[in-house]
């Protein structure tokens, strides 16, 4: 039927058409999202220097320590109080699990008349690790994922709310993924793990525990959250370490969307 009452295609078209007013929300609702995932980030970071003023706190009988940790405290935090927001703007296919893409480059050191995104610039959500800067353009910038296996992080297991301060279990945790080969996800793999334990004694280490970073390797600020541990090999005969698998914390690392990125710890 063809009738003279019949809507064409294009007529119909604007039926479908969004308001200014539902455009206007819709850009409102989104601009919403994006703000509360900035605030959750924040969130986790105050969390990180709480936890580090409670610890500051429980050696204030110990003068010299006490000093020393105050001066490592607040040099931390004015790290955390730089930090920028980044979204992601691209992630490849065949490397996801290895590089994303942010919105954020030079302009922005520019524009604070300060570094706060540079190469080797610690990337989070929340107090978790996700990834390092590893190159930055005027506008944006690539950053290495942890779930990459060319990115190394040195880490120990948390403390437990021992009064030690003292590292359990340290090594190196690195990604189990490559692009173009078939990834993992989050799986991340350890090396040269040392478990003090004697025989007989329950291990120091314990599938559960949380990796957190030691701060020794010259990028990432000490006591970040990087993953959980999911297995622990038995050493061969003769070794005095161990390996071990754990599940980066990061679980949004799936689905980025925001990131969180601190200046450097060394600028270059």
């Amino acid at each position: 039927y063809t009738g003279e009452d019949t809507l064409s295609l294009h007529d119909a078209l604007p039926i479908f058409k969004e308001t200014p007013l539902e455009q206007k929300l819709k850009r409102e609702n989104g601009q919403l999202l994006r703000n509360l995932e900035e605030l959750r980030n924040f969130l986790g970071i105050e969390a990180v220097i709480l936890k580090e003023l409670e610890e500051i706190k429980k050696e204030g009988s110990f003068v010299s320590l006490f000093k020393t940790r105050k001066e490592d405290f607040l040099k931390k935090l004015d790290l955390h109080l730089q930090f920028v927001s980044g979204k992601v703007i691209f992630r490849e296919p065949n490397a996801w699990y290895s590089t994303i893409w942010i919105d954020i480059g030079e302009k922005e050191n520019q524009k604070r008349g300060c570094v706060v995104i540079g190469k080797n610039s610690p990337v989070l959500v929340g107090d978790k690790v996700v990834g390092v800067v590893e190159f930055v353009d005027k506008a944006k910038s690539r950053v290495r994922l942890i779930t990459d296996n060319n990115l190394k992080i040195s880490v120990a297991v948390e403390n437990r709310g021992r009064e030690s301060d003292l590292f359990i279990a340290k090594g190196e945790l690195s990604g189990s993924s490559s692009p173009l080969w078939r990834s993992r996800g989050r799986v991340l793999k350890g090396e040269g793990f040392q478990d003090d334990s004697k025989e007989g004694e329950k291990h120091l280490m314990q599938e559960g525990d949380v990796l957190v970073t030691t701060g020794m390797d010259g990028v990432f600020p000490k006591g970040l959250k990087v993953g959980r541990l999911t297995f622990i090999q038995k050493p061969k005969e003769g070794a005095c370490s161990y390996n071990i698998e754990a599940i980066a914390m990061a679980e949004e690392i799936e689905s980025l969307k925001t990131v969180v990125v601190l200046p450097p710890l060394q600028e270059k």
